[in-house]
């Protein structure tokens, strides 16, 4: 499994695995009907990830409860624009994702002040292509 899916999958997780992480907490019972109405196949997926979970040291396990309480605290709209983006990330070939996410530990490496000037050029460069700037005016205009 890929570190971007073991992350996911452990937010998805954590409520299972920590109640008190949950909102509202289910009953045992209802724990146990949810669980007996899942396919096998999801079980032993379930089991698998669960197992990753615990061989994790505490501190990635922390870290991880710490990211799953910042998504939790999030608005549902915000929410759900998350789980699209990590949808559309998903459906791409395996060899698109590769790229993105080899850019994405390529942007991490850099140090923060490069980030923020690597942005504010991306949104003066944005700016510019609304105005229709840099072609001089040639394919400009709002995008849609």
């Amino acid at each position: 499994m890929k570190p971007v899916e073991f992350v996911l999958a452990a937010l998805l997780l954590l409520p299972a695995a920590f109640p008190a992480a949950a909102e509202a907490p289910a009953a045992p019972q209802d724990k146990q009907a949810a669980w007996d109405k899942l396919p096998e196949a999801e079980k032993q997926k379930v089991l698998a990830n669960y197992e990753k979970w615990r061989a994790l040291p505490a501190a990635k396990q922390a870290e991880l409860k710490e990211k799953y309480a910042r998504f939790s605290a999030m608005p549902p709209e915000r929410q759900a624009q998350l789980r699209g983006r990590w949808a559309r990330f998903q459906a791409l070939p395996e060899g698109e994702r590769a790229k993105l996410v080899k850019k994405f530990e390529k942007w991490q490496k850099l140090t923060k002040e490069r980030r923020e000037e690597l942005r504010r050029e991306y949104r003066r460069d944005r700016k510019d292509e609304r105005r229709g700037g840099r072609n001089g005016g040639a394919g400009g205009g709002k995008r849609r």
